[in-house]
């Protein structure tokens, strides 16, 4: 009879050790699936960020497009109110 007692509790420790065993690599594959859900949210937020810098920049770009091209008005009129004074002041010279 204590033959089956030892024989039972190996038999016991072996499936107590294998259920052990089960459970950790059960919770390390639910942890590894976490981390790869959470990576995969991360590149998808960091997919928007992109994406709004990007938008942002191209507001920026548009900006200074219009500033240039409303320096250029500002070049040209100040350019004809110039020439515009040198003719007055050479007429009043002339005459």
């Amino acid at each position: 009879m204590g033959e089956f007692w030892t024989i039972g509790g190996w038999i016991l420790t072996i499936i107590i050790s294998l259920g052990g065993a089960w459970a950790t690599v059960t919770a390390r594959v639910y942890e590894v699936e976490k981390q790869i859900e959470l990576l995969k949210m991360e590149m998808a937020n960091n997919k928007e960020e992109h994406k709004a810098q990007k938008e942002q920049s191209d507001k920026q770009e548009k900006i200074i497009e219009e500033i240039h091209s409303m320096f250029n008005r500002i070049d040209k009129s100040l350019i004809s109110m110039s020439g515009k004074l040198n003719l007055k002041a050479d007429k009043k010279f002339i005459t």
